[in-house]
């Protein structure tokens, strides 16, 4: 999943920074009801957790265990996909304010403070 907003190979085409960041978000929001799920839930999920329930920490049932797990995989996803869209965001940034000023399309002329566009087979 993160090769493709990531792509560590700069011979790689990757996707945009709109896209990444969409696709940042699209992938948090299909990780949504999974942590909620588990936060909510009022049975054990996972029966083989019973015999050791208790053991490490005495208030701990195997029901508040999973709604732990739940809770810390929710805190984790949602710390590692806003840190995610915040780099994402800010290397957008700066890269467009490095633009700035610059022209950067080659077909473009000026005439007495007039922009022309010219068209690419007409050069």
């Amino acid at each position: 999943m993160w090769w493709v907003i990531i792509h560590p190979v700069p011979e790689m085409q990757g996707l945009n920074y709109l896209m990444r960041a969409l696709y940042i978000f699209l992938a948090s929001l299909a990780l949504f009801p999974i942590g909620f799920f588990y936060v909510i839930i009022q049975s054990a999920h996972f029966p083989f957790y019973f015999p050791v329930e208790g053991e490490l920490i005495a208030a701990l049932t195997a029901v508040y265990d999973q709604q732990v797990g739940g809770g810390i995989l929710k805190v984790m996803q949602l710390a590692s996909y806003s840190f995610a869209l915040l780099f994402i965001f800010f290397k957008w940034g700066k890269e467009e304010e490095a633009k700035e000023g610059k022209v950067e399309e080659e077909n473009i002329r000026y005439a007495r403070g007039v922009v022309i566009h010219l068209d690419k087979e007409k050069k």
